[in-house]
């Protein structure tokens, strides 16, 4: 009885008139597999070629060199400072420091509220018209020529007749592991044990190449009232490095032009400052050192990455993220986006700005990275204006293949979220312990388990690393930094082996984009199987009256 009734029920719902046309019925089948076919459309990715492409901008992160200063020659000696320096203290950003990163606010700021237009993204009014601390985050280095460039770049980025007092969050410059690579445990402990000093070895013959007498560097050294830091012959590559770093510093404000010794050698010198900087912070795998730990811009690659995945997972209310820092912070930063071959990488100008933006195709939702390089002016005749700077952009496919987006249009820099984070993680560090890890050798040069142990170097490295700083069974005693043994070695803190990942993200990989997809469109297939066979029950049974009711008339 309970399947008559079952049947009766199929029969009132495939209630038709009999005078439906056949077509119709046929419409009503394949109406199912027509919504099918659009649901899938709608999931599946949309191939980036066939027109062009619109993109919705989510987010902005840009890092920054600070703009131009006074000489910092503090580092190679005392004496004359003020006839160096001229108008204002040593290494303290000066005027055209100021308009270089006040134009840079200025320039992103047309960039972003349509006035210069972004070619391919939708302008919808990112900023807002007045600086809002809970829309933009800044973070500087704690310098007041970093501090400085970036209130200057907040100020261009809100332009307007009130001045900007924007929030900057910093960190004592002992701490400084984010911005300052240069801090980082196995960088401090290397340089230490002889890294820098062979790198000035290795340079060496550069300077003496641009300089074959000693007469000859003094007497540059002379016109800028600093031969007594380089009378030391020992000492050239550091007498190089300053003179460098002079020249750079008046050329902004004009002074170089009154120099001829030192604008003739001002190629030479600047060299010899990239070489220094490319042999410090580019990232060679084959160096057992780097592969372990990582390139060194991996620390703040990785927290533009979880910014990112914040405003994906709405986590996050910034639309902006503004890093404040310097020449070695930028270099680094460009060799862990790929730009190791480049000595112009390690030579990042004042006021060089990286700008990463995170998109989202409009038609598919895809997300997209897009990173472009800035630079101001380096002249008075320039008036510091901003110019985009050609960057080659490396990425990674899921098959391990690397590619270059090399546009000549920097706003065609367009890489996959999936394939940037892939190419951004292949220099990641192979060993858990990241920036703590030492090799043997340099272990041996510490000697911190045995005579060595009380050393100034030891104590560091244990402050830096407490996991990792002690034997398996002892432990860091937090007061005198030595290592004290345990009753259960297990607690002990070197006993660490596998931290934690505080920056793990929860972006979808691309196979399991691909899982979803296959799911949606079987799960649609059976919705639509079991229509089209309610609706092939419904078309047998409309003919079956017909049939029986023709047999049925006289």
């Amino acid at each position: 009885m309970g399947g008559n009734h079952h049947h009766a029920s199929l029969s009132r719902l495939c209630t038709v008139r009999r005078s439906a046309p056949l077509p119709a019925l046929l419409t009503l089948l394949l109406m199912p597999l027509l919504l099918l076919f659009i649901l899938f459309a709608a999931v599946s990715p949309v191939s980036a070629a066939g027109g062009p492409d619109e993109f919705r901008l989510r987010l902005v992160q840009l890092v920054h060199r600070h703009g131009a200063r006074s000489p910092e020659v503090g580092y190679f000696g005392s004496g004359n400072e003020s006839l160096i320096c001229v108008d204002v203290p040593c290494g303290l950003l000066n005027e055209p420091g100021k308009k270089q990163m006040f134009n840079m606010g200025d320039f992103l700021r047309q960039r972003y509220n349509g006035t210069l237009g972004t070619p391919g993204v939708v302008a919808t009014g990112f900023l807002p018209s007045v600086y809002n601390e809970t829309f933009v985050y800044t973070r500087s280095t704690d310098m007041p020529r970093t501090l400085q460039s970036a209130s200057a770049v907040i100020n261009g980025l809100f332009a307007g007749t009130v001045p900007v007092y924007p929030v900057i969050h910093t960190v004592p410059l002992t701490e400084e592991k984010l911005l300052g690579p240069w801090m980082l445990p196995n960088v401090v402990t290397a340089d230490k044990l002889g890294r820098a000093a062979w790198v000035r070895e290795r340079t060496a013959p550069m300077v003496d190449k641009i300089f074959p007498t000693h007469e000859d560097i003094l007497a540059v050294a002379r016109e800028v009232h600093s031969e007594g830091r380089c009378t030391d012959y020992a000492l050239r590559v550091n007498c190089a490095q300053m003179l460098a770093d002079v020249a750079a510093c008046y050329e902004p404000n004009g002074l170089l032009a009154n120099l001829p010794l030192l604008s003739a050698n001002k190629k030479g010198l600047s060299g010899v400052s990239a070489a220094l900087t490319t042999a410090s912070y580019s990232y060679n795998p084959a160096d057992e050192m780097q592969r372990q730990s990582g390139s060194l811009g991996q620390d703040l690659m990785q927290a533009m990455l979880k910014n990112m995945n914040d405003v994906i997972t709405e986590k996050s209310t910034y639309g902006i993220y503004h890093y404040s820092a310097h020449d070695a912070t930028i270099a680094p930063f460009a060799a862990t986006l790929g730009n190791n071959d480049d000595n112009a990488t390690f030579s990042p100008t004042f006021g060089t700005t990286y700008v990463v933006e995170l998109l989202d195709r409009i038609v598919d939702g895809k997300l997209y990275v897009r990173v472009i390089r800035l630079r101001p002016g380096l002249t008075p005749e320039s008036n510091y204006s901003i110019a985009s700077w050609p960057l080659p952009m490396r990425c990674q496919n899921s098959d391990g293949v690397v590619y270059v987006v090399n546009a000549t249009d920097p706003n065609e820099n367009l890489c996959p979220l999936s394939d940037f984070t892939r190419f951004v993680d292949s220099t990641k560090g192979t060993s858990p312990l990241g920036s703590c890890y030492l090799t043997e050798a340099m272990k041996t040069q510490m000697n911190c388990s045995g005579s060595g142990a009380s050393s100034s170097l030891c104590q560091n490295y244990r402050s830096a690393c407490p996991d990792y700083a002690c034997e398996k069974g002892t432990v860091l005693d937090q007061l005198s930094k030595t290592c004290v043994p345990v009753a259960d070695s297990s607690s002990a803190a070197g006993g660490s082996t596998s931290p934690t990942n505080a920056e793990s993200r929860t972006d979808l990989s691309g196979g399991a984009i691909a899982g979803i997809t296959i799911a949606t469109f079987l799960l649609g297939l059976l919705i639509a199987g079991l229509f089209s066979f309610l609706l092939y029950f419904c078309v047998r049974r409309v003919t079956n009256n017909k049939s029986n009711s023709s047999l049925g008339q006289p």
